[in-house]
């Protein structure tokens, strides 16, 4: 459930653009942009390795409102970019292989 109109092709959950991006100075950090629909919960996932992984899914170490998860309150369909950048907030470090996947869970309080 991600409050898209089934009847409607243009209604869509989407990832747009996602990407990483290395500033002069500073850490990296990879940006996550997705679709959002008034009145849902969004919330970022991420994982180090997609099979034989028995640490699974974990979610952000801050999951509060607007770092690790986002509440959309606007009136009207919006857009919220979740960034990773490795900190003690987010993921907590790169990915030793270099590899990371992302995932979002979607929920209507």
């Amino acid at each position: 459930q991600s409050g898209t109109d089934p009847r409607s092709a243009a209604s869509v959950f989407k990832i747009k653009g996602a990407r990483m991006l290395r500033p002069a100075e500073g850490s990296p950090a990879f940006h996550l942009p997705v679709s959002t629909v008034p009145g849902f919960l969004y919330e970022i996932q991420y994982a180090d390795e997609l099979i034989n992984s028995s640490a699974g899914w974990s979610i952000f170490a801050d999951n509060t409102n607007g770092t690790g998860s986002w509440m959309e309150t606007a009136q009207a369909e919006s857009a919220h970019t979740f960034i990773d950048d490795f900190g003690p907030r987010t993921s907590g470090g790169a990915p030793v292989s270099g590899k990371r996947f992302y995932r979002m869970a979607v929920d209507k309080p």
